[in-house]
Formats: C-alpha cells, structure tokens, sequence
C-alpha cells in the first residue's frame, strides 16, 4: 500500500509538471490601481499575462528605480512566476522595435523583471529552460546596445543557461561595454570571469 501511494504521488506530481509546460498564458496581469490620480501599485487579476506586466512597468519609467520590491511581491502572485517573465520577455525586440517607446526604459523594465525573477529559490522546468534557451539563440544576432546585452545576461542567468552558451561568441559586445558594472557582475555569476576586463 505504501508502494503504490508513493507511485500514485510521482504521478500526481509528474501530471502537475506536464500541466506548467502546457499553459499558454500566466496567470497574472498588473493593472495600474490609481490613488488620487498617481498610479503607485500594481494590482492584479487574473485574465492576462507578462507582456502587459512588462508594458506597465514601461509606463512607469520616472518610479522604475523604486518598483524592485513591489515587482518582486508581484511575480510572488503569479502561479508561474518564470513563465509570466518569460512570456514578457518573448516580445521583447517587438517592444524595443516600436518607436513609442525608449530603448533605455524598455531594457530598464526588462531588467527588473529578470533580476527579481532571479530572487526566487525555485527551480526552473525544463520546459521554461528550453523556451529560454530557444529566446536566447534568437537575440543572439540582433543584440546591439549595452542594455540589450545586459537583459540577454539576465535571461542567461535567470534561466539557468550560462553554461550554454560560449562568450567567445560575444566578447566583442563585451568589449564595446566594458565598463558597465552590471554585465561584469553578471558576466561572473553566470561563470565568464574575466571575459570583460582585457
């Protein structure tokens, strides 16, 4: 009896994994809760996913440097806080694309995002990890400014990817940023020492 309840549980578990891999959109979506005219919360329902979270984050560029915390409490929300940035990450080159917005701000929000996705202990599904891997290859040649290349690092590092991929294949972005202390740090968490110091 004890056999077959330990098997029913991996079932269970295994059908609840298949199930995350399988959902097409995140279960949070930030709406703008206004106090007297000033938008300063992020307030949620459940009816869209990660790209409107990444839009409203870009609708706030003046508070960007205070939302850490509020972004974090955020994706705590979500049932899947790393498919609701992934999702968000996915349009990414679509929103730095568009003329409306700022590069700087678009790559700001995408940073932020990444980084407190990066504050969770939890383990990424495999799944997740391939859809991130398959991202990464895609921006791999459209990266030209130091902010894309420090939100394609954040992806690596917050998926889980640095060993996949060699930074010998853009070390020269590398050294067209090498004083931007964020990718150096990023560059020794995801286990590239020295890549950006020569």
């Amino acid at each position: 009896m004890e056999k077959k309840k330990l098997e029913d549980q991996i079932k269970e578990s295994e059908m609840k994994k298949k199930q995350l891999c399988n959902v097409d959109l995140s279960i949070v979506k930030p709406e703008p809760c206004s106090v007297d005219g000033s938008y300063a919360d992020i307030r949620f329902s459940i009816t869209m996913g990660g790209k409107n979270l990444l839009l409203y984050l870009i609708s706030q560029k003046r508070d960007l440097h205070s939302m850490s915390d509020e972004v974090f409490r955020a994706l705590r929300m979500s049932v899947y806080p790393a498919k609701l940035v992934l999702d968000a990450m996915q349009d990414f080159y679509l929103i730095l694309e568009n003329k409306e917005f700022e590069a700087d701000v678009v790559c700001k929000s995408s940073n932020l995002l990444l980084e407190q996705l990066r504050r969770f202990s939890t383990q990424i599904q495999p799944c997740l990890r391939k859809a991130a891997m398959e991202l990464a290859h895609e921006w791999e040649n459209k990266m030209k400014s130091s902010g894309e290349v420090t939100v394609f690092l954040n992806l690596l590092a917050s998926y889980g990817l640095g060993s996949s991929f060699d930074p010998e294949e853009f070390l020269n972005l590398f050294e067209v940023i090498h004083q931007h202390v964020k990718i150096s740090n990023l560059c020794q968490l995801l286990g590239y020492p020295d890549k950006i110091s020569k």
